[in-house]
């Protein structure tokens, strides 16, 4: 088996596995993974989950502001968080 070179294809790949029943979950699943374990444990709005919280990320500074988060914690925030 060739190793995945991308983020994609690690999804890719890790979709296959959970197709063929062999989930695994990493640290940071990507959507293609997430999507999988959606089908795989028939959660019928799973996209429509996936679109909110990826809203709800992309917005995380407007929360970090609202919530009097400091601004050191803010920087470590944002050095964490990896949109795609």
């Amino acid at each position: 088996m060739v190793e995945p070179r991308t983020p994609s294809d690690l999804d890719r790949a890790v979709a296959r596995r959970m197709e063929r029943g062999k989930a695994i979950m990493t640290s940071n699943p990507g959507a293609a993974q997430l999507q999988a374990l959606g089908k795989q444990y028939g959660i019928k709005n799973a996209q429509e989950i996936l679109a909110k919280v990826k809203t709800a990320v992309a917005n995380w500074h407007r929360y970090t502001e609202q919530a009097d988060v400091s601004r050191k914690s803010t920087k470590e925030i944002a050095g964490k968080i990896k949109l795609q």
